[in-house]
């Protein structure tokens, strides 16, 4: 059997039953409501699979033969991405962002931590450019004796 990511089969999952609706007059009305009951968590809400839902819950209130023809478009879509077909555009973000990035991840004590915040707030700045600042200073101050 082919192997499938998560989001190809689910996706598949969801072609496959328009197309069942299609060729055996099913119940339209029976698949919007399985689409709009479709809750996902934290974990899960950025999946291809939870875009592809999530964007045939937009298109509900189309009428029967237009919502057929872009829901399958939707799920076509998704699925060119989750096969490769496609180029996923969130993959290709990421990946450029690591060629010009590289992501500083700090454990601080929660009070100093508090502080901070409190004192961003107050001042209306954001955690960003006063790290990149106090980093940009410190290499000033710190390469001339290197």
């Amino acid at each position: 059997m082919e192997e499938k990511n998560r989001n190809e089969y689910f996706i598949n999952n969801l072609v496959f039953n328009l197309n069942q609706i299609i060729h055996t007059d099913g119940s339209l009305d029976d698949f919007k409501k399985f689409i709009a009951d479709i809750t996902f968590s934290k974990n899960e809400k950025n999946s291809l699979y939870a875009k592809c839902v999530d964007e045939l819950k937009k298109i509900s209130d189309l009428e029967n033969i237009m919502y057929l023809k872009k829901a399958r478009e939707t799920c076509n879509y998704f699925l060119e991405i989750a096969t490769g077909k496609r180029n996923n555009p969130i993959k290709k973000h990421t990946e450029n962002r690591k060629k010009k990035y590289k992501q500083l991840n700090l454990d601080m004590p929660r009070d100093l931590m508090i502080r901070f915040e409190k004192c961003l707030d107050k001042n209306d700045h954001k955690k960003k450019p006063v790290i990149k600042k106090a980093i940009e200073d410190y290499l000033k101050e710190n390469e001339k004796d290197s």
